[in-house]
C-alpha cells in the first residue's frame, strides 16, 4: 500500500520538530483520516450556533415584524427587552457549549495525532469530567481579552467628560480630538488581541493533555509558545486562509444555487410579496443560510484545532530537544 494513502494513525510518529510544510501536510492528512470523528465532535458547536441564529432571527421578527410588513407602529418595547435578554442567555449558552466542545475537540485531535483512535463520546466524557476547569479557562481567556478593552473605554469616557466639563469643548472639537486617538487605540487593541491569542493558543491542548488547572495551563501555553509565535501565527494564518477560500467559494455556489431555486419557486407558484407563502420562502431561505453557516463554522473549527494539536506536540518536542532531553515520539 502506498504510504501516502495510509490513515494518520499508521503514519510514522513525530520524533522531532517539524517544518512549516510538514505541519501543513500533517494537518491535511490528520483531518482527511479522521474527519468523521471530528465532524461528530463538532456537531455540538454547529448546532449551538444554528440555534443561536434561529433564536435571534425569531426574536427580531417578533420585535420588528410589524415594521417589516410596512405597519406604521412603534416597536414593541417588551419584545425588544425580551430580545436583549434572549441575546444574553444565548451568549451564556454558547459559552457553556464552547467549554464542552473546545476540550473535546482538542482531546480528539491530540489523541489521533499520536495514533490513538478515540470516539466522540470519549472526547466529550473527558470534557464533562473537568467541565468546571474548562469553563474557568474560557472565562479567563475572555477576561484577558475584554478587561483591557473595558479599561480603555472607561478611560476615553472619563477623558471626554473631563474635556467637556473643564475645557468647555463642544462635540465637534471633541470628535476631532478623539477620532485619531480612537484609530491608534483600535490598532493597538488588535495587536494586543493577536499577541494574547498567540500566547494562549495552546492553553486548551495543555489543559486537556497535561491535566493541569486553568491558570497553570495559561502559563504553560506562554512557555510553549515562547520564541515560536511567528511560526504559529503564519501556520494558523495559512490554514485559515485555505479554509476561508474553500468555504467562501462553497458558500457563494450554494447561495447561487439556492437563490436560483428560490426564484424558480416564486415564479412557478406565483408567490406575491407580503403573502404567507412569501414569508414562508423567506424563512426557509433563512434556515438554509443558517445551516450553511453552521457547517462552515464546523469545518473551520476542525481545521484550526487539528493544526493546534499538531503544533502543541511539535512545540513539546522542540522544548525537550532544546533542553537536551530524550526525544520520544508524539
Amino acid at each position: 500500500m502506498n504510504p501516502e494513502s495510509l490513515p494518520t494513525s499508521a503514519l510514522p510518529p513525530i520524533y522531532g520538530p517539524m517544518g512549516f510544510g510538514q505541519i501543513l501536510d500533517r494537518t491535511f492528512k490528520l483531518v482527511r483520516a479522521h474527519w468523521r470523528l471530528y465532524a461528530r465532535v463538532a456537531l455540538l458547536p454547529a448546532f449551538a450556533l444554528a440555534l443561536m441564529l434561529v433564536l435571534l432571527l425569531g426574536g427580531m421578527l417578533l420585535a420588528f415584524g410589524p415594521q417589516m410588513r410596512g405597519v406604521q407602529t412603534p416597536p414593541n418595547l417588551l419584545s425588544i427587552v425580551l430580545l436583549a435578554v434572549g441575546v444574553v442567555l444565548v451568549e451564556i449558552g454558547l459559552l457553556l457549549a464552547a467549554a464542552l466542545y473546545m476540550p473535546a475537540m482538542h482531546y480528539a485531535a491530540i489523541q489521533t495525532n499520536r495514533g490513538a483512535i478515540r470516539t466522540a463520546l470519549q472526547a466529550y466524557e473527558v470534557a464533562r469530567q473537568r467541565f468546571g476547569r474548562f469553563l474557568w479557562l474560557m472565562v479567563l481567556l475572555m477576561l484577558y481579552m475584554m478587561v483591557p478593552l473595558l479599561a480603555i473605554v472607561c478611560a476615553l469616557g472619563i477623558a471626554a467628560a473631563g474635556f467637556h466639563l473643564f475645557a468647555g469643548g463642544d462635540a465637534q472639537s471633541m470628535s476631532l480630538l478623539l477620532m485619531p486617538l480612537f484609530g491608534i487605540i483600535y490598532i493597538g487593541f488588535l495587536a494586543y488581541s493577536v499577541w494574547i491569542a498567540l500566547c494562549f493558543s495552546l492553553c486548551f491542548a495543555v489543559c486537556v493533555d497535561e491535566q493541569i488547572p486553568a491558570s497553570a495551563a495559561l502559563k504553560r501555553s506562554v512557555q510553549l509558545t515562547r520564541g515560536a509565535k511567528g511560526r504559529i501565527f503564519v501556520t494558523l494564518l495559512v490554514i485559515y486562509a485555505i479554509l476561508y477560500a474553500v468555504t467562501y467559494v462553497a458558500l457563494i455556489l450554494l447561495m447561487l444555487v439556492g437563490g436560483g431555486l428560490g426564484l424558480l419557486a416564486v415564479f412557478a407558484l406565483h408567490v406575491e410579496q407580503g403573502t404567507p407563502a412569501f414569508f414562508a420562502l423567506i424563512g426557509l431561505a433563512g434556515l438554509l443560510y443558517i445551516g450553511i453557516i453552521a457547517v462552515i463554522s464546523m469545518v473551520n473549527y476542525i481545521g484550526m484545532i487539528a493544526a493546534i494539536a499538531i503544533l502543541y506536540d511539535d512545540q513539546k518536542l522542540r522544548l525537550n530537544a532544546a533542553a537536551g532531553g530524550e526525544v520520544s515520539p508524539a
